[in-house]
């Protein structure tokens, strides 16, 4: 039996069949055949279990009309479209215009270099539709910008706006570790600045994120700030900026009155963490700043101590699995003086009132020597928490907090007049320290909120089969005394682990104290 479609070609339409909520099509698994490849764009489009659609589609000169019927169909019954490859020049008919203006979708992904004619019937459909509210670019270039300016100025929908550019290339010589940032000229590639203002007269948009080197668009990107009166959230995702940017940004960061909350995501280097920190400074509505995943060395540190210093707005910030503030083996020191100088701002801040610092927990698996172990570390958490006056939520979480680094949490607590929640999730500590630090906050009147999930604190059963009986009857003691001291603190929510409420998890003599601390706790 001869079958006229191609083995390969069948097994690919009935995984389209078979496909659920995701489905990612590529022109490579058809051989480039535009038969196939248009009946299978259709197919994809037509299956209503499939709710978001990714099409790869790497090909050359194409005018194909079925090809582009399919992706239009997909523009209709799909909640999420993604478009990558090349060399689709069917998009430059003007009757784009009109399916993009009637596209049903509510996430639109554009990641290829289209050409101008293409883009203007994408930017013109924008003007108009109604339904699309997350939008992602890549491989913008001057003219797309400023054709994406203008549709912005009118579209009333779009929520969401990404704009994505690739990595700088490796440089032999990177000097981006300086203690102080200036001003540099704007180079020549900057001259379009007053032409296009992206985002400076949109009224919808909340959600702006960059990613990628930046390079010369700095300017069109960023004056639209300036006068944006809607953006709530700046994301920055593997952020590169030169440090002639340094002026954009400060002009937009320093002015704007609507941003709320910055996010960073991967990579920001020393010299971008720097920028974007010294121009924080001049802001007065940022509420909530998120590093995550970040590499800047020292140099980025003392400018955000600096920050703390200066600022009056922040009140939220999240550090979160920082290269070196605990996340790598190198240079143990110098990311002890990190956490000092982080820790040292907050004794004079007068606005922050939650800080979260978190490493992924496979840190807890690794010979990483934990920063809180450093003398100096200790003195500046107990410092921070003596004098600090506005800090409300303290979370230190996967850091190998144990001993002496929760004696130093424990004596800074006792003190302590603004903190109402401790969360230390994912360390070290064994009945001891939380013995130790239950009974510290019999002093305090503060505190309402303490979770030491995920730690060491085991049953009893399993402690005499680790350790043996002498450590097991240590334990239960420890247990004795945190429910008696619990009694005598102001602690609503006490969070240790699943079982650490059940009274049959503790011996009968331990029982009626137990139902006392449950009482206490309830009456709370």
């Amino acid at each position: 039996v001869i079958s006229s479609t191609p083995v390969p070609i069948k097994i690919q339409i009935k995984d389209i069949e078979y496909a659920k909520e995701e489905y990612i099509l590529d022109s490579v698994n058809f051989s480039q055949d535009l038969k196939w490849l248009s009946k299978a764009c259709t197919a994809v489009s037509k299956n209503k279990k499939v709710s978001k659609a990714v099409f790869k589609l790497f090909l050359y000169e194409c005018h194909n009309e079925k090809l582009g019927k399919g992706i239009a169909l997909a523009l209709n019954t799909k909640k999420s479209f993604a478009l990558y490859g090349s060399g689709l020049e069917f998009l430059k008919s003007n009757k784009w215009t009109g399916i993009w203006q009637t596209a049903r979708i509510e996430s639109l992904s554009i990641k290829l270099d289209l050409p101008d004619e293409a883009f203007q019937n994408l930017a013109k459909g924008l003007e108009t539709n109604r339904t699309i509210k997350t939008l992602t670019f890549k491989y913008l270039n001057f003219s797309h910008i400023q054709m994406l300016a203008r549709a912005l100025k009118v579209n009333k929908t779009v929520q969401e706006l990404n704009i994505l550019f690739d990595q700088r290339p490796m440089r032999v010589n990177q000097e981006d570790d300086h203690l102080s940032v200036s001003s540099y000229g704007a180079s020549t590639a900057h001259s379009s600045v007053g032409q296009v203002q992206l985002l400076s007269q949109n009224t919808s948009v909340t959600t702006y994120r960059l990613a990628g080197y930046l390079e010369s668009y700095t300017p069109m990107l960023l004056i639209g700030l300036v006068s944006n009166q809607h953006v709530k959230c700046l994301k920055l995702e593997t952020l590169d900026l030169d440090r002639d940017a340094n002026s954009f940004w400060s002009q937009a960061l320093g002015a704007n009155k609507s941003i709320k909350e910055i996010q960073t995501h991967r990579g920001l280097n020393t010299l971008t963490s720097m920028i974007v920190f010294t121009c924080l400074k001049k802001n007065t509505v940022v509420q909530k700043l998120t590093l995550n995943e970040s590499t800047f060395y020292e140099g980025g540190f003392i400018v955000l101590k600096s920050l703390l210093e200066t600022n009056n707005s922040l009140k939220e910030l999240e550090l979160n699995d920082m290269l070196y503030l605990g996340r790598s083996s190198l240079e143990v020191e110098v990311q002890s003086k990190n956490m000092s100088g982080l820790l040292g701002g907050l004794e004079v801040n007068t606005s922050l009132e939650r800080l979260q610092i978190s490493l992924h927990p496979s840190v807890l698996s690794t010979e990483i020597p934990g920063i809180f172990q450093s003398p100096q570390v200790r003195s500046s958490v107990h410092s921070c928490l003596l004098n600090n006056l506005t800090l409300k939520s303290l979370e230190i979480v996967n850091y190998k907090l144990s001993g002496e680094e929760i004696e130093a949490i424990a004596e800074g607590l006792k003190q302590n007049t603004s903190v109402e929640k401790l969360d230390l999730r994912g360390n070290l500590m064994s009945w001891n320290e939380l013995e130790l630090l239950v009974t510290s906050l019999v002093q305090n009147s503060v505190l309402k909120s303490l979770d030491v999930s995920s730690n060491k604190i085991i049953k009893f059963q399993e402690i005499s089969k680790l350790r043996g009986t002498e450590a097991q009857l240590e334990a239960v003691g420890c247990a004795q005394n945190v429910f008696s001291h619990y009694k005598q603190t102001t602690i609503k929510e006490l969070q240790v682990n699943d079982w650490f409420w059940e009274i049959r998890q503790y011996p009968k003599d331990l029982h009626e104290l137990v139902l006392q601390a449950k009482q206490h706790r309830k009456s709370l």
